[in-house]
């Protein structure tokens, strides 16, 4: 099996496979327990998710997913360290953005927006709010098996910031 080439710098294939690099590499970053009291960590973070969503504007086509994936995913590095405002605002963006990608948006898009904007208003204590969101992220139906298992899983993943589940 021969390699591909790597892509010239520069290109808009080159910042797809920046963009995947970023984003893997934040994700592994959310697994951490001690990002709360490792600022290095926490700096590591952000600049992961965001080195991912700059990437993503300049890869080749990036559509309104794809831009909503990267918005969810900075929102996601904000929660991790309580930043309700911050996240707050990406999941707004994502929620935009999700809604623009019309059809192009899988069913899990539209789960995983609602879980996010259920996460960021737990944290910022509109727990009536939070609760609606979570309920709307359930109820998403998901017509792959293994999808429907991983978002069960997710909000059953905590943080909630005190929201019990319903």
């Amino acid at each position: 099996m021969t390699e591909s080439p790597a892509p010239e710098p520069g290109t808009p294939e080159w910042h797809r496979r920046l963009a995947i690099d970023a984003n893997n590499a934040t994700w592994g970053l959310l697994g951490r327990d001690d990002l709360g009291t490792d600022p290095d960590g926490a700096d590591a973070l952000l600049a992961a998710a965001s080195a991912s969503m700059y990437h993503w504007r300049l890869a080749t086509q990036p559509g309104a997913i794809e831009r909503a994936r990267a918005s969810y995913l900075v929102g996601k590095a904000h929660l991790a360290l309580g930043e309700g405002e911050a996240a707050r605002r990406h999941a707004d963006r994502c929620a935009t953005l999700t809604a623009e990608a019309g059809d192009s948006a899988a069913d899990f898009d539209r789960a995983y927006t609602h879980e996010l904007r259920a996460r960021v208003l737990a944290c910022l204590g509109d727990v009536d709010a939070a609760a609606e969101d979570r309920r709307l992220a359930d109820a998403v139906d998901i017509a792959d098996a293994d999808d429907r298992a991983l978002l069960e899983s997710d909000l059953a993943a905590e943080p909630w910031f005190g929201l019990r589940p319903s």
